[in-house]
C-alpha cells in the first residue's frame, strides 16, 4: 500500500511540532513590538493550519486506500473463478456438489442455513466453504434486492434495524465463513490494511481536535495524545 502506519505517525509528529511552534511564538511575544508580534502570530497560526490540513488530507487519503484494500481482499474471493481457488484434483468434487449447495442456499430458512454455515466453517472442507460462501453470499443480496437487508456504503448487505435475530445472525455468519477463507497473504494483508485504518482515524481524530480547539480558544488546548 502506498500509505503506511509509520507515515502517519511522521505525520503525529509534525503536528505535534507545529502546535509546540505555535505555543512557543504566542508565549514569547511580549518582547517584539505590535508589527513583529501580528507578524509572528500570523505565520505560527499559517503553519499550524497547514499542518492541520496537511494531516486530514493524510488521514483521508490513507483511510480510502485502507478501505479499497479490505474491499479489494473480499472482492478477489467473491469473482474469482472456484477453479482457481481450488487444487486441481478436487474440481470435479466441486462441480457435482455445486448445484445442491446453491439450492440449499437459496431455499433453506433463514435459522437452516446458519446451522449449516456455522458447522461449515468450523469444518476443514474447503470445497463445502468456497462453495457455501459463494452461494450464501448470493442469498444475502437476494434477501437484499427482496428489502429485507439493506447495503452498506461498501456495497455489502447489512441488516436494518427491525430485522429478525435469524437475519443479523446471517450476516454474520457468511462474514465468518468469509474470514475462514483467507489464506496467510490474504490475512497479513487485511491485518495491514486495518491497522492503517485505525491509524488514519486516530490522525483525522486528532487533527479535528487540535483544528476545534484553535478555531474556539485560540489555541491547541491540552497536548498531543501522541
Amino acid at each position: 500500500m502506498k500509505h503506511t502506519p509509520a507515515a502517519l505517525q511522521q505525520a503525529h509528529q509534525s503536528l505535534s511540532a507545529a502546535v509546540a511552534g505555535h505555543r512557543a511564538a504566542q508565549s514569547g511575544l511580549s518582547k517584539f513590538n505590535e508589527a513583529e508580534q501580528a507578524r509572528r502570530r500570523l505565520e505560527a497560526q499559517r503553519t499550524l493550519e497547514q499542518a492541520i490540513a496537511a494531516a486530514g488530507d493524510l488521514a483521508q487519503a490513507a483511510s480510502a486506500e485502507a478501505g479499497q484494500e479490505i474491499e479489494n481482499i473480499a472482492m478477489r474471493l467473491d469473482v474469482a473463478d472456484i477453479s482457481d481457488l481450488l487444487p486441481v484434483g478436487r474440481m470435479g468434487e466441486a462441480a457435482q456438489r455445486s448445484s445442491f449447495i446453491n439450492d440449499d442456499c437459496m431455499t433453506m430458512s433463514a435459522d437452516m442455513l446458519l446451522r449449516r454455515l456455522t458447522a461449515v466453517t468450523e469444518g476443514s472442507d474447503q470445497v463445502s466453504r468456497l462453495l457455501h460462501h459463494r452461494y450464501a453470499s448470493r442469498r444475502l443480496l437476494a434477501l437484499a434486492e427482496a428489502g429485507q437487508l439493506t447495503m452498506d456504503p461498501g456495497g455489502k448487505p447489512a441488516v436494518p434495524p427491525g430485522a429478525s435475530e435469524h437475519l443479523g445472525l446471517l450476516v454474520g455468519a457468511v462474514a465468518s465463513l468469509r474470514a475462514s477463507l483467507d489464506g496467510p497473504a490474504e490475512k497479513l494483508a487485511r491485518q495491514q490494511a486495518e491497522s492503517l485504518a485505525v491509524a488514519a482515524g486516530d490522525l483525522q481524530a486528532e487533527a479535528i481536535r487540535i483544528s476545534f480547539a484553535v478555531e474556539r480558544y485560540g489555541s491547541p488546548g491540552v497536548a498531543l495524545s501522541r
